[in-house]
This record gives C-alpha cells, structure tokens and sequence, in this order.
C-alpha cells in the first residue's frame, strides 16, 4: 500500500510540474520550481530527469532551466485524434446499433488492453453496457483482436508476448499459438469475433479502423447476447460491422486497396458462414 501511495504522490508532483512549465512565459530553473511547488530541489531535479529522460521536458543548454518536452505535442496529437474519432464515430455507432438492434462500441488499443471510447447502447431490455474508460482484455475481444490483427508483427509479437493467458470462460484461448491462429483469421477476413471468450454467453463482432497512413488507430464493433448473435449469422454482421469501420477509416483519410476479404478459413476455425 505504502508503493501505492508513493507512486500517486510521485505521479501528482511531476504533473505539478509538467502544469507549471505549461503555464510559464519562459523556462524555468530547478530553484523556481522548488519554490512555486513547494517541494525541495532534489525532488524537483530527480523528477525533471525524469521528464526529460521521457521527453516531457528539455532542458535549455545555456541557461539549464527546463521547458515543455516534445512528447507533449504528442500527447497533444493523440488527443486531437482521438477527439476527431469520437465525432466522426459516433454518428456511426447509432447507425450500427439501429441496423444490428446490439449495443455499438468504440476502443483503441493501450498496451495489451482496450479502452472504451464510446458506445451506444441496445434498445433492447437486455444487452451489453459498459463504462467509457473501461478496459479489457485485447486478445479474447473483438474489439482488441481487430487492431491487434492488423498491427506490424512486431509489434504484435511484443504484445502478445506480454499478455496474461488467463481462462475468463471456457472458450477464452489460452496459448499463443491459439491466439496467433485466430488473429490470423480476422486478418484475412477484415472482422473479428469474440465467441463467448471474455464474457460468458456474450458474443462481440468488431472491425478496425485504419488512419491516412493505413495504420489500425481503433475499432468499432457491436456486442450482444450469444441468443441472439448465432454463429450461422455472424458472417453477414462481421461484414457489416466492417462496412462501417471502413467508413469511419475513410473519413480519417484511409485509402482501401483491396476490400476483399476472401481467404478460405484456416483449420480450426470458427465456422461461421
């Protein structure tokens, strides 16, 4: 508990001082900081080595005060995109949902988790809710086996190799080799499912979406009792969903070259056609 603490305290004094260097006309030195922050000047110092080790802070090479970083523009960066998303995505998200009758949802990949951006939910009395800011597994999602199915394979392989092979439900897939199998899949076909992986008697259809330089920046997707997503008709709402990211792509400035998704299954696979 005592690390916990420590840590949040840690945390809250270098965002004190990220603020402060946000808010100043001009650099400032590790004296000043102290002063304003109220903490000593080895705190200061040991936390702007820090931020400059991680590029949230530079330090001026003649006057030794410190600045903003330029990791900050791509906080900065991630946060306009991500805000772009939302308004591009929502619109998209009510028409999923009207046209599917299940609940829609939008998460972008943050380490080997989702997080939830946005969702709309069924009309329905029963269905899947969830919180934004939520986060869950990426590998036995829908939602999380879309991006990371088109990720570089490197960086694929290193976040596969940190995840945690944990059985949420009898069907959740516990190997690598399972899990590389199945993403493999959802590559070739454009969508991924969630066959009752994570949530029990829960099924997930999602696809991703790509930015301006093909890169998959987040997914949509829908989520929905098994009852009333069968299998034998996941095919024709897989499509769909991925219709409808690929919209969203569009209108991030993707280009599509090839919008066939035509590859025969691989052994082991799911049926679903």
């Amino acid at each position: 508990m005592k690390s916990i603490k420590g840590g949040t305290r840690t945390l809250g004094r270098g965002l004190d001082i990220l603020e402060l260097l946000a808010s100043a006309p001009r650099p400032m030195g590790v004296t000043e900081l102290s002063e304003q922050l109220g903490l000593d000047k080895s705190t200061v110092h040991r936390l702007l080595t820090t931020l400059v080790k991680r590029g949230y802070a530079r330090q001026e090479p003649q006057s030794r005060s410190y600045a903003l970083g330029a990791q900050t523009l791509v906080l900065y960066d991630a946060f306009q995109s991500q805000m772009g998303l939302l308004q591009i995505c929502h619109p998209l998200l009510e028409e999923l949902t009207e046209r599917t009758g299940e609940t829609s949802h939008l998460a972008v990949l943050s380490g080997i988790n989702i997080v939830f951006l946005d969702w709309v939910c069924t009309p329905q009395v029963m269905g899947v809710r969830t919180v934004v800011g939520r986060s869950e597994p990426a590998h036995c999602t829908a939602l999380g086996k879309a991006i990371l199915a088109k990720l570089p394979a490197k960086q694929k392989e290193n976040i596969l190799n940190q995840v945690s092979l944990h059985a949420y439900t009898d069907k959740t897939p516990t190997t690598k080799t399972e899990i590389e199998a199945d993403l493999r899949i959802c590559a070739e076909r454009g969508w991924a499912l969630d066959n009752e992986e994570f949530l029990p008697s829960v099924r997930c259809l999602a696809s991703p979406i790509y930015d301006c330089t093909g890169q998959p920046v987040a997914a949509l997707g829908i989520s929905g009792p098994a009852s009333r997503l069968p299998l034998a008709n996941c095919k024709k709402i897989g499509m769909e969903v991925h219709s409808i990211a690929l919209r969203a792509s569009q209108l991030l400035g993707y280009i599509e070259h090839n919008t066939k998704h035509t590859s025969p299954p691989k052994p082991n696979a799911i049926a679903v056609s």
